[in-house]
């Protein structure tokens, strides 16, 4: 797979199949499993939803441009949408506000670093492979650990 790759979605529901298409694309390329795929997806797709609902409007005639670049630091993704933008800084707090702002905080919450540019029209999140790595060296841990809790071993 490229390092580098970008498709152009529809701002409409039935284009989260195609979004998830290509997540899985990089995610599998990149060999990334477990729950670090499930956080991506999640965090991802809420990015989408946000831009097509918020960002276009739901506007048909409005795309939502995905990226998705291979970094240093890990894995890179970038939603763009054709909207006014917004000031990301002056979102409601979701704890404090059952309305607004629980896509954004969901997307904190999965993801490594986020950023925003543009205006608010686009959010660029990152996944560390650092982080993703040592998810998997944890799980290799507890299988050995049970692996050998099952085994006797006799050291001569």
């Amino acid at each position: 797979m490229e390092k580098t790759r970008t498709i152009c979605l529809e701002s409409k529901v039935s284009s989260i199949s195609e979004l998830e298409q290509f997540i899985e694309e990089v995610c599998e390329a990149y060999d990334v499993r477990n729950a670090y795929l499930g956080h991506i997806v999640i965090a991802i797709t809420e990015a989408f939803e946000n831009a097509r609902l918020h960002g276009n409007k739901e506007d048909l005639t409005k795309k939502v441009i995905l990226g998705f670049n291979a970094v240093r630091k890990g894995l890179e993704f970038s939603i763009k949408d054709e909207g006014d933008g917004f000031d990301f800084k002056t979102l409601p707090d979701p704890m404090n506000d059952d309305s607004a702002g629980r896509g954004i905080f969901l997307i904190d919450q999965l993801a490594d670093e986020v950023s925003w540019k543009d205006g608010g029209r686009k959010i660029v999140i990152l996944f560390k492979t650092t982080s993703m790595n040592f998810e998997v060296a944890m799980m290799r841990i507890r299988l050995l650990k049970e692996y050998l809790g099952k085994h006797k071993f006799v050291h001569n």
